[in-house]
Parts: C-alpha cells; structure tokens; sequence
C-alpha cells in the first residue's frame, strides 16, 4: 500500500502471519479478507489490527481477478515498439549533448585527449 511494504507499516502483524508470501487473492474474497494467524490476538493487538484492515479497505481497485501487465503508453494497453522507440527518443538537446557532455564538460581540446598527449601521459 503506497510505497512502503504492508511488512514494514505493521511488523507486528507480520510476524503473527501465517501466509507471508500470500497474495491478495489468495487471502481475499468476495466476504471479505480471509488471514490466518498463529494465535489468537491478544487484547493489546486488536487495535493495531483494526488499523491494519482499515488500510487494506483504503486500497482502490483492488478485485479478486489476477494481475495482468498493462503498457500505460498505449490506449489498448498492449506494449508496441512504436511507443517504447518514444519513450526512448531523447530530445535533440539531449542528444546534442550525449554522451560524454552530459557527464562533464571538458575543458581542453579533443584532439589532445585522443591522441594521449594530456600531462599524465607525458611521460
């Protein structure tokens, strides 16, 4: 949820867990979340997990259908060259200043660094 890992916002649950590696729709249904843990959550912990099913409910979208891979640069969502080939087409300022000039800019001539003459060469 967000960027941060469910594991890492509730450790405590985590660790009382029982399906670390389930995904939502293993663990999700049409009646609700369906967890199972260890034991039986003590009377200090229901309120943590209370928190912890309020931020499952905050998730939008989620469906008990299986993931599927989606191209966010097409309509359709279907991958096409075309659009990657875009994605990837640097502007021609950019491409004016590829490669080397985007890493520093040097300030003695070309010709002098191509050819080895520069004074850690000299000797």
């Amino acid at each position: 949820m967000g960027q941060t890992p469910l594991r890492q916002q509730f450790p405590d649950i985590y660790i009382l867990n029982q399906q670390k590696i389930a995904t939502i729709v293993e663990v999700r249904n049409e009646q609700g979340w369906n967890l199972i843990f260890r034991r039986f959550l003590n009377d200090w912990e229901v309120e943590r997990m209370t928190q912890f099913y309020n931020t499952l409910e905050q998730a939008k979208n989620l469906t008990c259908e299986e993931d599927k891979l989606t191209w966010k640069l097409e309509k359709d969502g279907k991958f096409k060259v075309k659009s990657a080939y875009k994605l990837l087409d640097i502007s021609t300022e950019t491409k004016e200043l590829w490669p080397w000039k985007m890493i520093w800019k040097g300030k003695i001539p070309h010709w002098l660094t191509s050819h080895g003459l520069l004074q850690d060469n000299l000797f």
